[in-house]
């Protein structure tokens, strides 16, 4: 069972689609990357474009398994995976969509690939030696960066086990909270 090291620009798109105002779409539900924390998405600012000011940054298309990066300060943990965006979500450009190629990768293992402290840890350290006033990856900065990639059946089991795993804390969680009150 061999595994091969492959380049992220290789088996996913980034930044593939991109709204425009002429789509005029009726009503945008936009992620900031301050919304998101290590997956979970705590709120989605709901816009009328015909009477609300829609942030400049409100740019990029998401679709079911885009996973969302946030290219500014890796270390904070702005990413999530979107199982079942809404059809009129708009991300920041704040954010990398990658979109990964599913006859070869499985979106869940590369999110969790992608979500490694050894990795935030890469792009943090990558980032900080931008020119931008803070700490900044680039598009080539993910489609460069290499992973592991097995079998994409045992890329599913990874992703089984992980996302267990990711259950089990937030429940875990979710009782502390009960217990705290």
């Amino acid at each position: 069972m061999g595994c091969k090291v492959v380049r992220i620009g290789d088996i996913a798109a980034i930044n593939a689609n991109q709204y425009s105002v002429r789509e005029a779409w009726q009503h945008i539900q936009y992620l900031d990357t301050g919304n998101v924390t290590r997956g979970c998405i705590s709120s989605l600012q709901q816009l009328d474009p015909s009477s609300d000011k829609v942030p400049s940054r409100a740019r990029r298309k998401v679709k079911p398994s885009s996973i969302v990066y946030s290219m500014v300060r890796p270390n904070q943990e702005h990413y999530a995976i979107l199982d079942n965006p809404p059809e009129d979500m708009l991300v920041s450009t704040g954010f990398a969509v990658i979109d990964a190629d599913c006859r070869v990768v499985s979106p869940g293992y590369l999110y969790y690939a992608l979500t490694t402290k050894a990795t935030t840890d890469y792009f943090q350290a990558l980032a900080e030696q931008s020119v931008s006033t803070y700490p900044t990856l680039s598009a080539l900065d993910l489609e460069s960066y290499a992973i592991p990639l097995p079998s994409i059946n045992r890329q599913k089991q990874i992703e089984k086990v992980l996302n267990d795993l990711d259950a089990k804390i937030a429940l875990n969680t979710k009782l502390n909270g009960y217990l705290a009150e």
